[in-house]
């Protein structure tokens, strides 16, 4: 039996320069069978009760994995430098979406969920990113909640300089 080398997995797929938008990215992606080319400089995130890697990059454009704990909720937030669509592909029928958000997100859209199963919930952020910024984790460009001492403690390692007061985080204001 011959063995797989995952890192040659997916040489022959053809991907392209760019896509045009955050919906043809998503479908590209879901057409090609949801392919995994894990960055070199990707992290694992961790925010206490969510845990996430990026599983694609390319250009402005990103997949994470998410892994959410069971009974989890998530508090209303942004992701100001952010457009993404949220696929759930585990513990089916467990989201609750809170807030006004459509199935495309955007940086000024609100958001959370609430995670009710014994479960948990795993899904896919396929998201866009504005140009010229670090890309990391949508659970690090954050604006609103956070999901605690843990949760905040990973964004300041990204920025330092985040406005944070009693449980609320904001990437997009500094501490003065």
């Amino acid at each position: 039996m011959s063995s797989i080398n995952f890192f040659n997995y997916h040489e022959s797929l053809q991907v392209p320069k760019t896509w045009d938008s955050l919906k043809e990215f998503s479908r590209w992606y879901l057409d090609n069978k949801v392919p995994i080319r894990i960055p070199a400089e990707s992290a694992v995130y961790n925010t206490g009760q969510v845990t996430s890697i990026v599983i694609f990059r390319h250009d402005v454009y990103q997949v994470e994995l998410y892994l959410v704990n069971p009974h989890t909720k998530a508090a209303e937030h942004y992701h100001p430098d952010i457009e993404l669509f949220m696929v759930q592909i585990g513990a089916m029928n467990t989201m609750a979406v809170l807030g006004k958000a459509g199935p495309l997100l955007t940086a000024d859209s609100s958001h959370g969920a609430a995670f009710n199963t014994d479960a948990g919930a795993v899904f896919l952020a396929i998201e866009k990113w504005r140009n010229g910024v670090q890309m990391t984790s949508a659970s690090v460009n954050w604006k609103g909640q956070s999901d605690g001492p843990v949760h905040e403690a990973m964004i300041k390692k990204y920025y330092p300089d985040a406005y944070t007061h009693q449980g609320y985080v904001d990437i997009t204001r500094k501490i003065v």
